[in-house]
């Protein structure tokens, strides 16, 4: 051969030269020199070098290689890298096993060289010798600027003697690390159980965590005074567990189990962020709370700021935040909430000026502050408490969990939803909450211990007090439940219907199907305070006479009352700190309707209403059947131990602590009330600690108190009427079962009708299923949904009577599971491992287990922290992508043996097809970034389509007017301005509400579109657009294979 005496990797590549000499002189020995090399680069010569006699390969550190990492390490890491990154197909496999083989030849030898810089780079053949700057890499074979100088025989032997041969013999051998790190690889004989492919998905889903709480735990090196909040390990597990989550979202909501020491959690977190970075925090809470929170801030040795929510849903929120920060609101760097499910309701002042105060105060255009929220019960009624508590935290970005695979959260809560399966909600709590139940620290913390004392929890006995609903109200119960739900016509809630046309339009029969919900879930509503007391359904109907008289005289004047008036008056029945109720009027024209029938439907119910309330009105307490049974339980149980009595409605609290007080039998025992209608917070916690400290025998009280407070000090707990929601039985059993109850055994007492209860239930049952219906067909608001009866509570109510105490943990189970399901594994694992083990583990691996389905299930990683579970079930012909549904195939014991099925080929297929739906997931979310993002958004919205139309008229509007008024640019300019900012800003439900009215007075009055820009410039002064994070565009290298496992 008479070779070129250059190789540029111009006109001849490097990568053929070596291929031409291989083929030429197959039995020569090879050697090669170089710093970098790669599996890529045997591929491009793999068909030539099987025959070589003898093959040498020398790997040399260079000074990138810093000298505290081993040149081993490195090169390992990117071997192992490499191999992580191939595709999943035959022929990176061929390859790799290939290489595998022709490692494993006896003829073949890697070694490393790592005492010094090894800068040159040779390869070495008897006969010829090629000496330059090209690594063994594919670029360095084919397309890097390179400079090869190529030299024949004796300089071959001279370079191999006195050059290759020294630094050999000084070299270590690397063979069988190498063949160890490849065999290793899903390429590899290397057999994975189904157990490490399970753990191993757990990991790299949760490694940024894993990592950060590591590192928490060994803790620095800086000397901090000691802390003042002494903790249990449970307790310090989710404190390290939050700050995961604040450093990933800046935000975290703590759902542990009512009596779980949330407080204490939040505590420290505070103490970290006021007492040792010095940075200034909020705290808002219920009013009842202020004074427990003021204890606790005043011994981390803070000072006080605490703003109620209460003080939050007043017009004056700003002033009070201001007062309670006591200095510059964009300072704040902590907010913590206490009971933030009261934060459910975006219609809510509260809900509105918290996202105000947030995104246009603290955060003004700057870094958003910390959240922490605090509540036992995320869920109340449905899974949408739970969102709107979630755009709270993240501001209302859709899009915060789109790394997780969540791309749109409304979605992904509409989905689950429709599947009526909270459990599902775990793919997103995992992220974004701590949420154990007590049964789950009784698990995994069993000689939990808080001060030196071993944590136990009291057994949950559950006992039935029964009486006659029928004898209470002297045999009248079923005439006047029957009037309630059968008699009554409800025609002003129905007026649409008397509309003396043969259709209603689309719009009216959505107004009256929501009208209608709001019927059904007053005579809701009338049942329940017809089983709570005599009195507060007494009330009940008095107030609804003087209601309908009123309503009556202003049909006659041609005026009627709103759907918001209407809604205020049904919430007002179910409430004991009733808003003033103010008539919003609107005028109507009698004529259009059948007036005649209408005033004598409205008759009919005001005549029903006086005859249950005669019946009822002779009732006194010695009358009272349920009141007696009451009575006699609290006589007897007032010798034994203390007493909490809850009741829902302040009106029955009223009742029975008025009846009891007055009664001689209890004159020496000490009673006290606590209801909503104590405004004063000093008071309440006077009467809490009055109670605590055994000043109080018997304390009564709506569900006022069933949030925060702490009253372990009693054993016993009445119930005095029926539970229509769960979460407040969880929440009001919570206020006794508590970490520090000296008790070994609570007991709830609850209330039952024992005749009556099964005929109460199932009317109850007929109204909700037809609001429901009602909810299908038109869509209720949420504020209406919020007065909803949870369908499961009829069987809860029935096994709490059959006193089952398991529903206890079931309840608190059933809301979701959080993100224990994912995390709990893990911990488990690294209880007897260290991190490093589960590292070791490479990308890619694959295994099989036996569940009694057939699919296969993949893993991708897209960079660092966007992930990529499928699952494909070939059983049903679908595919899975919610995380915790894949879970429960993929979960097995360490024990559990490796199948792999028949089907194993199908992978490739499936493979390709995943990558390709991950590029298309990706890049639709990058389009949302970049294509007119908010524009998208408003159309796929139904509630904000309305903004896209306004934003088309004023452009047509004024692209109409600058044809004649070409030099007004201060209209241009403004429109271009608040066009931008309507765009950018959250529009949250009050905001649209507002938004709306302005374009409904514009399309039916005025028709001004320079009033309607005034008015639109006017509604966002003072809100920010908020900042949101840009998306890179799609690199396929960034894509990495994580595990597969083969369910069969």
């Amino acid at each position: 051969m008479i070779p070129k005496k250059i190789i540029d990797n111009s006109d001849v590549k490097l990568s053929a030269f070596l291929n031409d000499v291989l083929k030429e002189i197959p039995n020569t020995q090879f050697d090669i020199a170089t710093a970098f090399f790669n599996i890529q680069a045997f591929a491009l010569i793999k068909d030539n070098i099987h025959g070589v006699r003898h093959f040498r390969l020398l790997l040399g550190k260079t000074p990138e290689i810093k000298n505290e990492v081993t040149l081993g390490e490195v090169l390992s890491k990117m071997i192992r890298e490499e191999v992580e990154g191939f595709d999943l197909s035959q022929e990176k496999d061929s390859l790799v096993k290939i290489f595998i083989q022709f490692l494993s030849k006896d003829n073949t030898e890697v070694r490393l060289y790592d005492k010094e810089f090894l800068h040159g780079k040779a390869y070495i053949f008897d006969q010829i010798i090629v000496v330059g700057s090209s690594n063994f890499t594919p670029s360095g074979l084919t397309h890097n600027t390179e400079l090869n100088s190529v030299s024949l025989e004796s300089e071959a032997k001279y370079v191999r003697e006195h050059w290759f041969d020294k630094f050999w013999n000084g070299a270590v051998d690397f063979k069988a690390e190498l063949i160890k790190l490849l065999e290793a690889s899903r390429f590899g004989t290397k057999e994975y159980t189904p157990y490490e492919v399970y753990i191993k998905s757990l990991y790299e889903l949760q490694k940024d965590d894993i990592q950060f709480e590591d590192e928490e735990k060994k803790g620095g090196e800086e000397t901090l005074p000691d802390s003042k909040v002494n903790l249990a390990e449970f307790q310090e597990d989710a404190v390290r567990r939050v700050f995961t989550r604040l450093k990933k979202y800046r935000a975290c909501m703590v759902a542990d189990s009512v009596g779980l020491g949330k407080t204490w959690i939040a505590k420290k977190i505070l103490e970290e962020f006021g007492f040792y970075k010095r940075k200034r925090f909020l705290i808002v809470c219920p009013a009842q709370l202020r004074n427990m929170w003021r204890d606790e801030v005043k011994d981390l040795l803070l000072s006080e700021s605490i703003l109620s929510q209460e003080e939050l849903a007043t017009d004056d929120f700003l002033n009070k935040a201001r007062q309670s920060i006591g200095g510059d609101m964009t300072e704040v760097s902590l907010i913590v909430v206490d009971e933030s499910h009261n934060f459910r309701n975006p219609l809510s002042n509260r809900w509105e000026n918290f996202f105000t105060l947030i995104s246009d105060h603290i955060t003004k255009g700057g870094e958003r502050p910390y959240i922490l929220f605090l509540t036992a019960t995320p869920i109340n009624n449905t899974i949408w408490d739970l969102y709107w508590q979630i755009m709270l935290l993240t501001l209302t970005d859709q899009k915060t969990f789109m790394k997780e695979g969540i791309l749109d959260l409304f979605k992904f809560f509409k989905d689950v939803d429709k599947e009526e399966d909270p459990n599902l909600l775990n793919d997103l709590m995992n992220e974004i909450s701590i949420r154990r139940t007590r049964d789950y620290i009784k698990q995994n913390y069993p000689d939990a211990e808080i001060h030196g004392q071993k944590i136990i929890f009291p057994e949950r006995v559950l006992e039935n007090i029964e009486y006659q609903l029928d004898k209470t109200y002297q045999g009248l119960y079923r005439d006047i439940s029957r009037m309630i739900t059968e008699k009554l016509t409800m025609a002003y809630y129905r007026i649409l219907e008397y509309r003396k046309t043969e259709k209603l339009s689309k719009d009216e029969e959505m107004v009256l199907g929501r009208m209608v919900a709001l019927e059904g879930i007053f005579r809701t509503i009338l049942l329940k305070r017809l089983e709570s007391s005599v009195e507060a359904f007494r009330k009940s109907v008095s107030k609804h006479v003087n209601f309908l008289e009123k309503f009556k005289e202003y049909l006659k004047k041609g005026k009627f009352l709103t759907k918001k008036s209407f809604y205020k008056y049904v919430s007002n029945q179910d409430e004991e700190t009733a808003e003033e109720f103010i008539d919003e009027l609107e005028d109507k024209n009698l004529e259009d309707y059948r007036k005649e029938e209408l005033f004598r439907d409205i008759e009919k119910d005001i005549a029903l209403f006086n005859e249950m309330g005669k019946k009822v009105e002779a009732i006194d307490a010695e009358a009272d059947a349920k009141l007696k049974e009451l009575k006699e339980r609290l006589l007897e149980l007032g010798n034994k131990g203390q007493v909490v009595i809850f009741t829902y409605y302040a009106d029955t609290l009223d009742y029975i602590y008025e009846k009891i007080s007055e009664d001689s039998l209890f004159s020496k025992i000490s009673i006290e009330k606590i209801s909503g209608r104590i405004t004063s917070a000093t008071k309440r916690t006077e009467i809490v600690n009055d109670f605590m400290n055994g000043k109080i025998n018997i304390l009564m009280s709506t569900d006022v108190l069933s949030e925060g407070m702490n009253l372990q000090k009693a054993r016993y707990l009445i119930n005095y009427d029926l539970h229509w929601n769960p979460t407040r039985m969880i929440q009001r059993a919570g206020r006794i079962d508590r970490i520090g109850s000296p008790f070994k055994e609570i007991y709830v007492y609850n209330f039952f009708p024992e005749e009556e209860l099964e005929d109460l239930l199932r009317l109850v049952e007929v109204l909700q299923n037809k609001i429901r219906n009602i909810d299908s067909a038109v869509g209720l608001d949420v504020t209406v949904l919020g007065e909803e009866v949870n369908p499961k509570v009829f069987g809860v109510i029935r096994r709490i009577k059959e006193q089952d105490a398991t529903i206890f943990d079931e309840l608190e189970k059933e809301v979701f599971g959080g993100g224990e399901k994912f995390y709990q594994p893990l911990k488990d694992y690294l209880k007897a491992r260290a991190i490093q083990e589960l590292e070791s583990i490479p990308l890619g691996i694959y295994s099989g287990l036996k569940k009694g389905i057939k699919g296969i299930f993949l893993y991708y990683k897209y960079g660092d922290d966007f992930h990529f579970w499928f699952f494909y079930d070939f059983i049903k012909g679908e595919k899975i992508t919610n995380k915790t549904k894949i879970l429960d195939y993929i979960s097995c014991p360490p024990e559990e043996v490796r199948e792999i099925p028949d089907f194993f080929e199908k992978v490739y297929v499936l493979n390709s097809e995943t990558i390709k739906e991950i590029e298309l997931i990706y890049k639709e979310v990058e389009q949302r970034e970049t294509v007119d993002t908010t524009f998208g958004e408003l159309n796929s919205d139904k509630s904000k389509k309305f903004v896209s139309s306004l934003i088309r008229e004023i452009d047509l509007r004024l692209d109409e007017y600058l044809l004649d008024f070409a030099e007004d640019k201060k209209s241009e300019e403004k429109w271009e301005m608040a066009k931008e900012k309507l765009l950018t800003i959250s529009l949250t439900k009050k905001r649209l509400q507002k938004l709306r009215a302005v374009w409904k007075n514009y399309k039916n009055n005025h028709k001004s579109w320079k009033r309607l820009l005034g008015e639109i410039s006017e509604f966002l002064e003072g809100k920010l657009s908020l900042e949101r994070e840009e998306i890179p565009p799609y690199n396929p290298e960034l894509l990495k294979l994580v595990t597969i496992d083969f369910v069969s």
